[in-house]
Parts: structure tokens; sequence; C-alpha cells
């Protein structure tokens, strides 16, 4: 596996297992960190199977001994280590919000998603496009939704956690409509109403947003 600097990585094995021998000393017990997360900052050691991985949590706190002059850094064999798929978000997520223009951050976004609460002003039909992603995703902000976020993002809810910094847009759909069938037979669309003016009305109130509004939709920005 290539493992190049700069790359998230988690600790899977030490030296090939996860179990530490029997007679191992406290302080030589880096079996204690598997699981732990870093990143390796230097791929070009002398031995090639092995790179330098700085790790996110502090030896100290395990009680391990730091011989690297890089402190909280080891020498780790390639094939103790994984790719940590939250670190390759996240390092992905910092570079694109470095290119775009905010008009949002957590304190707007739990602005408006608190008074939607307060005002009882749901939704059950939008979606929301994430700032690495290609394809947006079906968001919800019904009651029991609105019981799941705080200042920084959502919780498990439908199209599942995030923060609301990785949010580009939400688009709310000012009629949406269901396909209906009846076995072959296909009925007119079910068509429901949201409150869409009335979600305009809270957020001006509120103070200034970056938004488009059309007969058909409101959509608020977090980047452009």
């Amino acid at each position: 596996m290539k493992i190049r600097k700069d790359t998230p990585v988690r600790l899977k094995t030490f030296l090939g297992t996860n179990i530490s021998p029997e007679d191992v000393d406290k302080f030589d017990d880096y079996w204690k960190l598997i699981g732990q997360s870093g990143t390796v900052i230097n791929d070009k050691l002398s031995d090639k199977e092995r790179v330098l991985v700085l790790f996110d949590r502090d030896l100290d706190d395990f009680q391990l001994a730091n011989h690297n002059p890089i402190k909280n850094s080891l020498i780790i064999k390639k094939s103790d280590l994984e790719l940590d798929g939250f670190g390759i978000y996240q390092q992905k997520l910092d570079k694109e919000l470095l290119k775009r223009t905010s008009y949002m951050n957590n304190t707007k976004w739990f602005k408006i998603f608190n008074q939607l609460k307060k005002d009882k002003l749901f939704f059950s039909v939008a979606q929301v496009k994430f700032l690495i992603s290609d394809t947006a995703t079906g968001f919800s902000f019904d009651k029991f939704d609105s019981d799941h976020f705080d200042n920084s993002g959502f919780g498990d809810i439908g199209g599942g956690p995030f923060n609301f910094n990785e949010i580009e847009w939400i688009s709310i759909p000012r009629k949406p409509e269901f396909e209906r069938r009846n076995r072959d037979e296909k009925l007119n669309p079910k068509i429901i109403s949201q409150p869409i003016d009335e979600l305009v009305k809270a957020i001006n109130m509120l103070g200034h947003f970056e938004y488009d509004l059309d007969e058909f939709e409101l959509k608020i920005y977090g980047y452009k």
C-alpha cells in the first residue's frame, strides 16, 4: 500500500499483531495505540516499509515512551496502518473551504433552524448539497428532526449526521409532487405545499442571508 506524506491514517495493528506480548514493559506497550488516528509526516525513511506517523493523541496520555525528536510521533510499518476515511474526508473538506466564498457559519445556520423550530415551520421534502459531494441528498426538517441538531450540525437523521460547515446549499421546493399508482394504473400525483413564504419571512427577520427564491423553490446558500 502506498502511503504518502500528509495521508491521514489509523493504527490497525502493531508489529503485525493486535495483542501485546505478556512481558512488554508498560512504557513500550504501543499496542495501546491500536485504533488511534494520525498523519504521515515522513514517507522517505531509509526503511521503505515504514513511515513516520504523528498521532493525534498525546503519547503521554497512554504512558508511552516517546523516543523521537518530534513529540507524539512513531516510526510505523506500513502494513500496520490503514487509511483513515474520516481524516481523508476532513482533509478534502478543508481544501474545498479555502476555495469557496462563505455566506454562512455555524451560528447563522443554528439561528435559522432554531427559529424554524420555534415557529414550527417544518418541511418534509428538501435537498441538501454538501461541498465535496457531486449529488444532493434528501433532507427534511420535521418535528422529529427538530430535536436532532445543535450549534454545530445535525445528528443521525435522514441523510445522515453532518456539520453545518459541510453544507453548500439547501433547496426546499414549494410544492413537491409524489407519483401515485394503483397497480398498473398511474394516478394523478399527490402535491403537498410547504411554507416557503413563512420560511423566507422568518429568515429575513434574523438578518441577511444568501438565498434564491422563485415560484418553485427556496435555495439557501452556505457557499458559492
